[in-house]
C-alpha cells in the first residue's frame, strides 16, 4: 500500500500534446495505486477530459499566478483529502502550488517541465522556485538548461522520459491508403507532415512556406500535411472556443499561402485527428519545425512509428536525433533550412531507413510507460522518506 497521495494541478484552458500526455500520466498513476485527485478548471476542454475519465475532480477557480480563492482552495482540499503531494503541470500551476506549500511546509511540491521557459533569476521568482522539492523534465539538454537559468537547487532537478504504449507503435496499410484516399495523397508521392499545434513557435509557418524553397522536380515529389489545431487561449461561457492571437495569425498564413500560391494540392491544412497510429502510418517523412522544444512527444511517435524525422536543432530536438544518426537535423526558424531537410530525405529516402530504423530501437529503449510510472513513484516516496 503506498503511503502517500497526489494531488495533481493543471488549470490549462488548451488542449494539445501537454494536456494530453498529462493526463495520461495522473490516469497511469492512479492505475498503479497512487491515490490522485485533479484540480483543474471543470468547464474547459482539458478538464472535461479529466471529468470524462473518472478521476476525482476539484473544479479550480481561475487560471492565474496568483489567487487567493484557489490557494485557499488548494489548503482545504490537502487538509480534507490527506494529500501530502502536490504535483503541478504548468508554470502558472507551480506558482499556485508554491503558494499552497508557503502556507503549508508539510506538502512536498513537483513540477513537471513540459515547455521551454524562458529562465528568471530575479527575487520573486526565487522565493517560488524554492518551495520546488523536485522540478521533472525528459530532456538531459534541457536539465542543463535549467540549472544554468533557473533559480532552483540543481539538485532538486530530475529526468524522466515521455511513456508510451510502445507495443501500439504498429505500421497500418489499410489505415494509410484510406486516409491518403481521403486527403488526395497518391502513393507515388512522398507526404511530408507534421503533427503540433498550430503555433507560431512550432515553425508552421516555416513548414508551409518551405514548399516554395524546394526544386520543382522535389515540389512534383511530394505533398505536405501540417496537422494540428490553433492554440486556444480560453473557452467562453457558451462553450465558444477563443483560440490565441497569434495562432490565429499562423493560421491565416497558412490559409493565405496556399491560396495566393494555389497550392491546394499540395499543402494540405488538416484539424486534429485522434488517430494518431493512422496518420503516421499515413506519412512518410516527419518534420518538426520548432524554434525551440523542450523534448517532443510528437518526434517519439514519429520514431516509435519508424518514420524519417526532420527537426530543428534546437532544445531537446537535437538530443532525440543525435549526430544525425536518427534523423536530419536543420536550423530552426528558417524555411529554406527545412527545404534543404527535405530534399536530403527525399534524394535519399530509401538509404535514410537505416536512421528511422535507429531512431525506433532508441525511442523503444526509453520511454515505455511503466518505466515512466516506476520513477515518479520512486520520486514521491524519495520526497516522503
Amino acid at each position: 500500500m503506498l503511503n502517500f497521495s497526489v494531488l495533481h494541478i493543471i488549470t490549462s484552458e488548451a488542449t494539445g500534446g501537454l494536456e494530453t500526455y498529462a493526463l495520461q500520466l495522473i490516469s497511469r498513476l492512479e492505475r498503479e495505486g497512487v491515490r490522485t485527485g485533479v484540480y483543474c478548471l471543470r468547464d474547459s476542454i482539458v478538464g472535461q477530459k479529466i471529468v470524462a475519465s473518472g478521476l476525482k475532480v476539484y473544479p479550480a477557480h481561475k487560471r492565474a499566478k496568483f489567487s487567493a480563492k484557489d490557494i485557499k482552495q488548494v489548503l482545504e482540499i490537502a487538509k480534507r483529502e490527506n494529500y501530502n503531494i502536490i504535483h503541478a503541470h504548468t508554470n502558472k500551476d507551480m506558482w499556485l502550488g508554491s503558494w499552497a506549500v508557503l502556507f503549508n511546509p508539510k506538502l512536498k511540491l513537483i513540477y513537471s517541465l513540459y515547455m521551454s521557459v524562458a529562465g528568471k533569476k530575479d527575487f520573486i521568482h526565487r522565493f517560488i522556485f524554492s518551495r520546488v522539492a523536485a522540478l521533472v523534465t525528459t530532456s538531459e539538454v534541457i536539465n542543463s538548461e535549467v540549472a544554468r537559468h533557473y533559480p532552483i537547487d540543481p539538485s532538486v532537478i530530475k529526468l524522466i522520459r515521455y511513456g508510451r504504449d510502445t507495443e501500439e507503435y504498429v505500421f497500418n496499410n489499410e489505415k494509410r491508403a484510406s486516409i491518403r484516399a481521403r486527403w488526395n495523397a497518391p502513393e507515388d508521392k512522398l507526404v511530408v507532415g507534421t503533427i503540433c499545434r498550430i503555433d507560431k513557435t512550432k515553425g508552421v509557418r516555416e513548414f508551409a512556406s518551405s514548399f516554395l524553397e524546394l526544386s520543382k522536380e522535389n515540389q512534383n515529389k511530394i505533398q505536405i500535411w501540417i496537422i494540428g489545431d490553433r492554440t486556444v487561449h480560453h473557452k467562453e461561457p457558451n462553450g465558444n472556443v477563443v483560440y490565441e492571437q497569434q495562432a490565429n495569425e499562423a493560421y491565416q498564413f497558412i490559409t493565405d499561402f496556399i491560396e495566393t500560391n494555389n497550392l491546394h494540392d499540395s499543402i494540405k491544412l488538416i484539424p486534429y485527428q485522434a488517430d494518431l497510429i493512422g496518420y503516421l502510418s499515413a506519412l512518410d517523412i516527419f518534420v518538426l519545425a520548432s524554434y525551440n522544444e523542450m523534448y517532443s512527444l510528437a518526434v517519439i511517435d514519429a520514431m516509435l512509428m519508424e518514420r524519417l524525422v526532420i527537426g530543428t536543432n534546437a532544445g531537446g530536438t537535437s538530443e532525440q536525433i543525435g549526430k544525425n544518426e536518427r534523423g536530419i537535423l536543420v536550423a530552426p526558424n528558417r524555411a529554406d533550412a527545412i527545404a534543404d531537410g527535405i530534399t536530403e530525405a527525399v534524394s535519399h529516402f530509401k538509404e535514410y531507413n537505416q536512421k528511422a530504423t535507429n531512431a525506433r530501437k532508441w525511442a523503444l529503449k526509453g520511454h515505455s510507460w511503466q518505466s515512466a510510472i516506476n520513477k515518479f513513484i520512486e520520486l514521491y516516496k524519495e520526497l516522503l522518506a
